[in-house]
Protein backbone atom coordinates (compact mmCIF):
# COMPACT_ATOMS: atom_id res chain seq x y z
CA UNK A 1 0.00 0.00 0.00
CA UNK A 2 1.40 3.40 -1.00
CA UNK A 3 1.74 6.34 1.36
CA UNK A 4 -0.86 8.24 -0.66
CA UNK A 5 -3.34 5.39 -0.38
CA UNK A 6 -2.69 5.00 3.31
CA UNK A 7 -3.41 8.68 3.89
CA UNK A 8 -7.06 7.92 3.15
CA UNK A 9 -8.60 6.26 6.26
CA UNK A 10 -10.96 4.27 4.02
CA UNK A 11 -7.96 2.40 2.60
CA UNK A 12 -7.08 1.23 6.09
CA UNK A 13 -10.39 -0.60 6.35
CA UNK A 14 -11.06 1.70 9.31
CA UNK A 15 -14.48 3.26 8.65
CA UNK A 16 -14.87 6.33 10.86
CA UNK A 17 -11.51 5.36 12.31
CA UNK A 18 -11.20 6.60 15.93
CA UNK A 19 -7.57 7.71 15.75
CA UNK A 20 -6.18 10.79 17.46
CA UNK A 21 -3.34 13.24 17.03
CA UNK A 22 -1.22 14.57 19.85
CA UNK A 23 0.76 17.79 20.03
CA UNK A 24 4.49 18.05 20.61
CA UNK A 25 3.76 19.00 24.22
CA UNK A 26 1.62 15.91 24.72
CA UNK A 27 -1.71 17.76 24.95
CA UNK A 28 -4.68 17.05 22.68
CA UNK A 29 -6.26 20.00 20.89
CA UNK A 30 -9.93 20.73 20.30
CA UNK A 31 -10.10 18.48 17.23
CA UNK A 32 -9.98 15.33 19.34
CA UNK A 33 -11.61 13.96 22.46
CA UNK A 34 -11.96 10.79 24.47
CA UNK A 35 -15.24 8.96 24.47
CA UNK A 36 -16.93 6.38 26.62
CA UNK A 37 -16.65 2.86 25.30
CA UNK A 38 -18.74 2.40 22.15
CA UNK A 39 -18.82 -0.20 19.38
CA UNK A 40 -16.46 0.32 16.46
CA UNK A 41 -18.09 -0.24 13.03
CA UNK A 42 -15.98 -3.35 12.42
CA UNK A 43 -16.90 -4.76 15.82
CA UNK A 44 -20.43 -5.38 14.56
CA UNK A 45 -19.09 -7.88 12.04
CA UNK A 46 -17.31 -9.92 14.69
CA UNK A 47 -14.47 -10.53 12.22
CA UNK A 48 -11.65 -8.14 13.05
CA UNK A 49 -9.84 -6.30 15.80
CA UNK A 50 -7.83 -3.18 15.02
CA UNK A 51 -4.70 -2.61 17.08
CA UNK A 52 -2.94 0.75 17.11
CA UNK A 53 0.66 -0.18 17.93
CA UNK A 54 3.95 1.55 18.69
CA UNK A 55 6.88 1.68 21.10
CA UNK A 56 7.69 4.53 23.46
CA UNK A 57 11.17 4.84 24.97
CA UNK A 58 10.84 5.81 28.63
CA UNK A 59 13.88 7.24 30.35
CA UNK A 60 14.71 6.32 33.89
CA UNK A 61 14.79 9.64 35.66
CA UNK A 62 16.41 9.99 39.06
CA UNK A 63 16.18 13.21 41.01
CA UNK A 64 19.32 15.20 41.74
CA UNK A 65 20.62 14.37 45.26
CA UNK A 66 20.51 18.06 46.19
CA UNK A 67 16.97 18.40 44.87
CA UNK A 68 18.20 21.41 42.87
CA UNK A 69 16.02 23.46 40.56
CA UNK A 70 17.15 25.04 37.29
CA UNK A 71 15.59 28.03 35.54
CA UNK A 72 13.48 27.13 32.53
CA UNK A 73 11.47 29.95 30.92
CA UNK A 74 9.33 27.38 29.05
CA UNK A 75 8.08 25.89 32.33
CA UNK A 76 4.91 27.24 33.93
CA UNK A 77 6.73 27.72 37.22
CA UNK A 78 9.86 29.12 35.57
CA UNK A 79 11.91 26.29 37.04
CA UNK A 80 12.43 22.59 36.47
CA UNK A 81 13.99 19.88 38.58
CA UNK A 82 17.46 18.63 37.69
CA UNK A 83 17.74 14.91 36.94
CA UNK A 84 20.31 12.24 36.42
CA UNK A 85 19.13 9.98 33.59
CA UNK A 86 20.47 6.44 33.64
CA UNK A 87 19.10 3.50 31.70
CA UNK A 88 16.00 3.18 29.55
CA UNK A 89 13.22 0.79 28.77
CA UNK A 90 10.63 0.85 26.00
CA UNK A 91 6.90 0.48 26.45
CA UNK A 92 5.38 -1.60 23.65
CA UNK A 93 1.64 -0.91 23.46
CA UNK A 94 -1.23 -2.00 21.23
CA UNK A 95 -4.53 -0.20 21.75
CA UNK A 96 -7.80 -1.76 20.67
CA UNK A 97 -9.43 1.14 18.84
CA UNK A 98 -12.89 -0.28 19.51
CA UNK A 99 -12.83 -0.11 23.31
CA UNK A 100 -9.53 1.54 24.30
CA UNK A 101 -8.05 -1.50 26.07
CA UNK A 102 -4.29 -1.90 25.85
CA UNK A 103 -1.94 -4.88 25.51
CA UNK A 104 1.53 -3.85 26.68
CA UNK A 105 5.03 -5.10 27.39
CA UNK A 106 8.31 -3.51 28.43
CA UNK A 107 11.61 -4.32 26.73
CA UNK A 108 15.10 -2.93 27.26
CA UNK A 109 15.80 -3.00 23.51
CA UNK A 110 13.78 -2.33 20.38
CA UNK A 111 14.77 -4.87 17.75
CA UNK A 112 12.94 -7.28 15.49
CA UNK A 113 13.26 -9.90 18.24
CA UNK A 114 11.35 -7.79 20.75
CA UNK A 115 8.79 -6.68 18.18
CA UNK A 116 8.07 -10.27 17.20
CA UNK A 117 7.67 -11.22 20.88
CA UNK A 118 5.11 -8.45 21.24
CA UNK A 119 3.18 -9.62 18.17
CA UNK A 120 3.10 -13.07 19.75
CA UNK A 121 1.67 -11.57 22.94
CA UNK A 122 -1.06 -9.85 20.91
CA UNK A 123 -1.78 -13.15 19.19
CA UNK A 124 -2.21 -14.86 22.58
CA UNK A 125 -4.55 -12.17 23.91
CA UNK A 126 -6.90 -11.70 20.96
CA UNK A 127 -9.64 -14.33 20.38
CA UNK A 128 -8.64 -16.84 17.73
CA UNK A 129 -11.63 -16.19 15.47
CA UNK A 130 -10.66 -12.53 14.91
CA UNK A 131 -8.36 -11.12 12.27
CA UNK A 132 -5.95 -8.51 13.64
CA UNK A 133 -5.28 -5.26 11.76
CA UNK A 134 -2.12 -3.64 13.14
CA UNK A 135 -1.57 0.08 12.49
CA UNK A 136 2.06 1.11 13.11
CA UNK A 137 4.78 3.30 11.66
CA UNK A 138 7.13 2.17 8.91
CA UNK A 139 10.18 1.81 11.15
CA UNK A 140 12.59 -0.74 9.67
CA UNK A 141 12.22 -3.13 12.61
CA UNK A 142 8.55 -3.59 11.77
CA UNK A 143 9.51 -4.82 8.28
CA UNK A 144 12.46 -7.02 9.23
CA UNK A 145 12.67 -10.34 7.30
CA UNK A 146 12.18 -12.34 10.51
CA UNK A 147 9.02 -10.35 11.26
CA UNK A 148 7.74 -10.87 7.71
CA UNK A 149 8.37 -14.61 8.03
CA UNK A 150 6.38 -14.71 11.27
CA UNK A 151 3.54 -12.75 9.66
CA UNK A 152 3.40 -15.21 6.77
CA UNK A 153 2.91 -18.00 9.30
CA UNK A 154 0.19 -16.02 11.08
CA UNK A 155 -2.11 -14.85 8.27
CA UNK A 156 -4.72 -13.33 10.57
CA UNK A 157 -2.32 -10.41 11.10
CA UNK A 158 -2.66 -7.56 8.59
CA UNK A 159 -0.08 -4.76 8.79
CA UNK A 160 -0.92 -1.14 7.89
CA UNK A 161 2.04 1.27 7.94
CA UNK A 162 1.59 5.00 8.41
CA UNK A 163 3.56 7.23 5.99
CA UNK A 164 6.84 8.79 7.08
CA UNK A 165 6.32 11.80 9.39
CA UNK A 166 2.67 10.80 9.88
CA UNK A 167 2.80 8.81 13.10
CA UNK A 168 0.42 11.38 14.62
CA UNK A 169 -2.50 9.62 12.91
CA UNK A 170 -1.86 6.54 15.06
CA UNK A 171 -4.10 6.52 18.14
CA UNK A 172 -1.56 4.88 20.42
CA UNK A 173 0.63 7.99 20.20
CA UNK A 174 -2.07 9.83 22.13
CA UNK A 175 -1.96 7.09 24.75
CA UNK A 176 1.78 7.70 25.15
CA UNK A 177 1.03 11.37 25.81
CA UNK A 178 -1.17 10.24 28.70
CA UNK A 179 1.61 8.00 30.04
CA UNK A 180 4.05 10.91 29.87
CA UNK A 181 1.71 13.34 31.62
CA UNK A 182 0.45 10.96 34.30
CA UNK A 183 3.60 8.99 35.07
CA UNK A 184 6.85 10.08 33.46
CA UNK A 185 6.89 13.84 33.91
CA UNK A 186 8.81 14.74 37.08
CA UNK A 187 9.04 11.09 37.99
CA UNK A 188 11.70 9.76 40.35
CA UNK A 189 12.63 6.16 39.54
CA UNK A 190 15.79 4.84 41.19
CA UNK A 191 16.05 1.85 38.84
CA UNK A 192 14.83 0.68 35.46
CA UNK A 193 12.99 -2.14 37.23
CA UNK A 194 11.01 0.40 39.28
CA UNK A 195 10.12 2.31 36.12
CA UNK A 196 8.94 -0.86 34.38
CA UNK A 197 6.83 -1.80 37.39
CA UNK A 198 5.14 1.60 37.35
CA UNK A 199 4.54 1.38 33.60
CA UNK A 200 2.83 -1.99 34.04
CA UNK A 201 0.79 -0.58 36.90
CA UNK A 202 -0.27 2.40 34.78
CA UNK A 203 -1.47 0.16 31.95
CA UNK A 204 -3.37 -2.05 34.42
CA UNK A 205 -5.13 0.99 35.86
CA UNK A 206 -5.95 2.29 32.37
CA UNK A 207 -7.54 -1.04 31.42
CA UNK A 208 -9.83 -0.88 34.43
CA UNK A 209 -11.60 2.09 32.80
CA UNK A 210 -10.42 2.30 29.18
CA UNK A 211 -11.54 5.11 26.92
CA UNK A 212 -10.93 5.12 23.16
CA UNK A 213 -10.17 8.32 21.27
CA UNK A 214 -12.20 9.65 18.35
CA UNK A 215 -11.82 12.34 15.72
CA UNK A 216 -13.95 15.45 16.22
CA UNK A 217 -13.03 16.88 12.79
CA UNK A 218 -13.23 15.26 9.39
CA UNK A 219 -10.19 14.52 7.24
CA UNK A 220 -11.24 17.32 4.85
CA UNK A 221 -11.40 19.85 7.70
CA UNK A 222 -7.93 18.88 8.91
CA UNK A 223 -6.46 19.07 5.39
CA UNK A 224 -8.05 22.51 4.91
CA UNK A 225 -6.47 23.66 8.19
CA UNK A 226 -3.07 22.38 7.06
CA UNK A 227 -3.53 24.19 3.74
CA UNK A 228 -4.15 27.49 5.54
CA UNK A 229 -1.03 26.93 7.64
CA UNK A 230 1.10 26.32 4.53
CA UNK A 231 -0.20 29.53 2.97
CA UNK A 232 0.74 31.52 6.09
CA UNK A 233 4.29 30.16 6.31
CA UNK A 234 5.00 30.18 2.57
CA UNK A 235 7.92 32.49 2.00
CA UNK A 236 8.32 33.18 5.71
CA UNK A 237 11.82 31.79 5.85
CA UNK A 238 10.81 28.30 7.04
Amino acid sequence: MTDAALADPANLTLPACPLIQFTTRGRPDQRYRTTDRSPHPLADHGASQIASLDQEPAQRRQAHPGDHMARNPRSITGFERLYFRHGTTSLFAAMNVSDGTVIASTHRRHRAVEFKKFLQKIDQNVPEHLDIHVVCDNYGTHKHPSVNTWLERNPRFHMHFTPTYSSWINQVERLFAEVTRDLLQRSDHRSVQALEKDLRGWVKAWNENPKPFIWTKTADQILESLGRLLQRINGAGH
